[in-house]
């Protein structure tokens, strides 16, 4: 132990009628057996006690039959021993507490850095020292002027607040035989039009800075390589070393750099067969997605 309590009161009472140099050799004789944890042994007591001349060793001798009890060649003290046992009762729960707050700065590190990535992919770079609310009110505030940006653009350009209205054309018109068709608007076609980058998310294993993400991804107009990145994700997840290392970028970064474009570092197979057959599943896949007709080499069954 590296620690006990020192009950202060019942020290002082137990403890009134000693000498300084006997109050002395107890706290000298406490703390060995606290440390060791385990009973003294009386040839140790008088160089513990430090105890070297003849009013020292008396006063040594005085202290432990005042304090402790002999057994066995040692001195026991039922109080000290009392704590002790206390100590390892209470142990497996200090563990568990010093487990989970090692655990929560862990999480607040990780948050830390998750929110100064996102901002440098936005192109803030805020002081180290900047506090993690502070961090995410400048994410929020970036984001929601972003947001009053886009939504001030859309009426500007609907033009519905700064001109009289006409009416609103039916999407049927009627031809000259008396048959009609349906007429495809700009904004029904719009409508159609959904972005892709759900199913990227859905797809890359790291969960973390969604909206820098999606702004990389408006920005790059990735709709049109959804399918490149997925089979791409789905690859690397199965057989790129970093990855199944643990080792996975930020999607925003893996956006923003155009990891897709990297060399693949193989993970080695070591000849299983479960691996092979998985890499060749992968390999497929990205195929089929791909629409390509590249035969699946390098692996076998």
């Amino acid at each position: 132990m590296n620690y006990y309590e020192r009950h202060l009161g019942d020290i002082a009472k137990d403890t009134a009628h000693l000498s300084a140099l006997e109050f002395g050799i107890y706290d000298l004789l406490m703390d060995r057996y606290y440390a060791s944890e385990k009973p003294i042994p009386l040839s140790d007591i008088f160089r513990i006690a430090r105890a070297r001349t003849k009013e020292e060793k008396s006063s040594a001798e005085y202290v432990v039959s005042e304090f402790f009890q002999e057994h066995d060649g040692c001195i026991f003290h039922k109080r000290i021993d009392a704590e002790i046992e206390k100590y390892h009762e209470k142990k497996p729960k200090r563990e568990k507490e010093k487990a989970d707050a090692a655990e929560r700065q862990k999480r607040a590190r990780d948050r830390r850095i998750s929110l100064f990535e996102t901002l440098r992919d936005i192109g803030i770079v805020p002081h180290i020292k900047t506090t993690t609310s502070e961090l995410e009110r400048m994410i929020d505030e970036y984001y929601n002027t972003q947001e009053s940006r886009e939504n001030h653009g859309s009426v500007t350009r609907d033009n519905t607040l700064t001109s009289p209205q006409s009416p609103v054309p039916s999407p049927q018109t009627e031809e000259p035989n008396g048959s009609s068709h349906t007429v495809e608007t700009a904004n029904s076609s719009s409508m159609k039009t959904t972005s892709r980058f759900e199913e990227f998310w859905q797809a890359y294993p790291a969960k973390a800075g969604k909206k820098p993400s999606l702004a990389i991804w408006k920005s790059k107009r990735l709709d049109d390589k959804a399918d490149e990145l997925i089979a791409d994700i789905q690859l690397r997840a199965g057989s790129d070393r970093k990855w199944l290392g643990g080792f996975i970028p930020n999607p925003a970064t893996y956006l923003r750099q155009e990891r897709w474009t990297d060399a693949i570092d193989r993970a080695q197979t070591n000849g299983s067969p479960r691996t092979a057959r998985n890499a060749a599943a992968i390999a497929e896949a990205r195929r089929r997605v791909m629409g390509t007709n590249d035969q699946v080499v390098g692996v076998t069954s």
